[in-house]
């Protein structure tokens, strides 16, 4: 009998471990699905969305929603003098200038304008813009100017019948980089004509009066 209860106890040890040693590969298993979460955080990582900005040689920018390709000199334009024009009211627009000069002598010069006065700097995206406000078609309109670091260049951006806090707008200034050859990246621009930009990148050009 007292034999009897020995093996009893032994079988019953042997079982205890048995169920021990499963619960520890359980738990190795466990903690080998734990790399799970990290496989999940890169597939999160590689999805993010792929840079949606247009090339417009002398700036990367997306197109502003609700807005078309155009020149500041009419049909048949360039990059260079590329203007944004909505396609619900043609007056108001986004058009660009380069300039030498520095941002406060850009400012002096155009609030010597009756109707330009100045307003505070903003920053909107990689760039700091200092502000003038006037109106067009008695609306408040803006222009900023900003400098371009390492280039010795301004960039001048006139708002018409718009303002930064307009959401196209602000999404638009947002996404906006310019390279270091500023200058002769525009002035390779002023080659490039707006009808050809539109068709190689898939935009649509502004038509007066469509």
């Amino acid at each position: 009998m007292k034999i009897s209860k020995k093996l009893l106890a032994m079988c019953v040890a042997a079982l205890t471990l048995s169920m021990a040693l499963m619960g520890c590969n359980s738990g190795t298993s466990s903690s080998g699905g734990g790399s799970a979460p990290t496989g999940a955080a890169e597939q999160k990582e590689s999805s993010k969305p792929a840079d949606d900005r247009v090339d417009f040689t002398w700036f990367k920018a997306s197109v502003p929603e609700g807005y078309d390709i155009w020149s500041d000199t009419g049909d048949g334009g360039f990059v260079g003098s590329i203007c944004f024009k909505n396609v619900e009211e043609s007056d108001k627009s986004i058009s660009f200038d380069v300039e030498s000069d520095d941002a406060e002598t850009l400012v002096a010069d155009e609030t010597d304008s009756d109707g330009y006065t100045a307003g505070e700097d903003i920053t909107i995206g990689k760039y700091t813009w200092k502000t003038v406000n006037f109106t067009w078609n008695d609306t408040p309109s803006v222009e900023l100017i900003a400098e371009i670091p390492d280039t010795g260049q301004s960039v001048v951006i006139y708002l018409f019948m718009t303002t930064p806090d307009d959401p196209a707008v602000k999404a638009f200034l947002e996404s906006l980089e310019f390279p270091e050859n500023l200058e002769e990246a525009h002035n390779e621009a002023k080659n490039i004509s707006i009808a050809d930009l539109c068709k190689e990148n898939g935009l649509t050009e502004y038509k007066p009066g469509k």
